[in-house]
C-alpha cells in the first residue's frame, strides 16, 4: 500500500484568530519573563478617560500581545509601515 503523504502548510498569525492568538501570546510572555514590568504597572491608567488602573493582573502582557499581533499583520501585509510606527 502506497502511504498518503499529508503537506502541512505554515501557519501565521493571520491564520489564528486574533483572540486566541493574543491570549496564548501573553501567556508566553509571562511564563518565560520576556518582559520585565515596569514599577509602575499596577497604578497606571490607560486612558484619560479611565479613573482606575485595569482590573486584570495580566493586562501589561495581553496589551504586548495585541501590539505584536497588530504589528505583524501591518508588516507583513504591504501597508505604509513608518506611517503605523508613529500610532505607537
Amino acid at each position: 500500500m502506497a502511504s498518503k503523504k499529508t503537506s502541512r502548510s505554515a501557519v501565521t498569525v493571520k491564520d489564528v484568530p486574533a483572540a486566541a492568538f493574543v491570549k496564548t501570546y501573553a501567556a508566553h510572555l509571562k511564563k518565560t519573563s520576556k518582559i520585565q514590568l515596569p514599577n509602575w504597572v499596577d497604578i497606571v491608567k490607560t486612558g484619560t478617560h479611565k479613573e482606575l488602573a485595569p482590573s486584570d493582573p495580566n493586562w501589561f502582557y495581553v496589551r504586548a500581545g495585541k501590539s505584536y499581533q497588530i504589528f505583524f499583520n501591518v508588516a507583513f501585509n504591504n501597508c505604509n509601515l513608518p506611517f503605523f510606527l508613529l500610532l505607537f
